[in-house]
């Protein structure tokens, strides 16, 4: 989430001027996005990128929170 956020900011700070993003929380799985930066298809340079990567690393945590491991981990701790 953490890595999310640091995204969201880089990204907020390179927004062009009068630009309407794309406020839709709908994208790729974290290694189905990864495989976009390698084939060149999605880069970090860009303002999009950076906004994208930080909705696919949000959504990836959240994926996870919802797991039966991560219950698992969540009730050893208590």
């Amino acid at each position: 989430m953490f890595q999310a956020m640091l995204f969201m900011k880089l990204a907020a700070a390179s927004q062009p001027p009068d630009w309407v993003h794309d406020d839709r929380m709908d994208t790729a799985r974290l290694r189905d996005f990864h495989m976009q930066m390698r084939t060149g298809k999605v880069s970090l340079a860009s303002y999009e990128g950076k906004l994208l990567y930080g909705k696919v690393l949000l959504n990836e945590a959240l994926y996870n929170m919802k797991t039966p491991r991560f219950a698992e981990s969540i009730n050893k701790m208590t």
